[in-house]
């Protein structure tokens, strides 16, 4: 099976569309601080960090996945806005496959999470092992494999751009790096803090401003009901 890279880099326009509805004025930007927590210490409202499961390829490292993930994502969003994200290895199941975000705190105005966890799956047991890319902030072991697009309201807007890997480790496992790009999603406003659940209570994001302004996008509980975007419920 082919290992699908849903590549923020790639996809902007489909990520912006995510949080849209809580931009405000453009400040000196966002900084995510990230923080790995080892085996043996606390990951903060998850639990005690275990180790790395074995079922991994790649030979890349947590630290510099999630570090590439959160630059990623500050490149997109210039609010004045500082998130701090603890994460490590921890068992997810049953709550997921390969990971789950935990929100710690939330302020300012408008309302965002400041502080959060991310809990990597240590009891990683699929039959694809997961793909620990040792250049995560480049992708030359994956190739264009396809792109969709989808009016919801406001006009074509991207929905999905995928790409496939390139190389026996790439292709045949599933990517932390996607993954982690979409769990400091959550973390970056697709959670269930008051302010989103009030947005989204009537069932989707109402983009009012902007480019996009007229779009509705679907959501169920904390993902995007869409099939094809970084933070839809299948992109997990």
């Amino acid at each position: 099976m082919a290992n699908p890279r849903l590549n923020l880099r790639t996809n902007l326009r489909t990520m912006l569309l995510a949080l849209a509805w809580q931009v405000a004025t453009v400040g000196q930007g966002l900084t995510i601080v990230t923080k790995y927590v080892p085996a043996g210490e606390t990951i903060p409202s998850v639990g005690v960090a275990q180790a790395q499961p074995d079922n991994t390829v790649g030979g890349g490292d947590l630290p510099s996945i999630v570090r590439a993930a959160a630059d990623a994502w500050e490149a997109l969003i210039h609010d004045s806005w500082t998130l701090t994200i603890e994460y490590g290895w921890y068992p997810t199941d049953p709550i997921s496959q390969t990971a789950y975000h935990q929100g710690v705190s939330a302020g300012g105005a408008p309302q965002r999470e400041t502080s959060g966890s991310i809990a990597f799956n240590s009891q990683y047991s699929r039959t694809q092992p997961l793909y620990l890319d040792p250049t995560p902030a480049a992708s030359e072991e994956f190739a264009w494999s396809q792109q969709k697009f989808a009016d919801l309201g406001g006009g074509l807007v991207e929905i999905q751009r995928d790409m496939t890997g390139t190389t026996p480790e790439a292709l045949n496992s599933y990517d932390l790096y996607s993954i982690a790009l979409h769990e400091l999603g959550h973390a970056l406003g697709l959670v269930g803090w008051a302010f989103f659940n009030s947005e989204t209570a009537d069932g989707d994001i109402d983009v009012v401003s902007g480019q996009f302004a007229e779009t509705v996008i679907p959501t169920s509980a904390a993902h995007l009901a869409v099939v094809g975007p970084l933070m839809s419920s299948t992109a997990r």
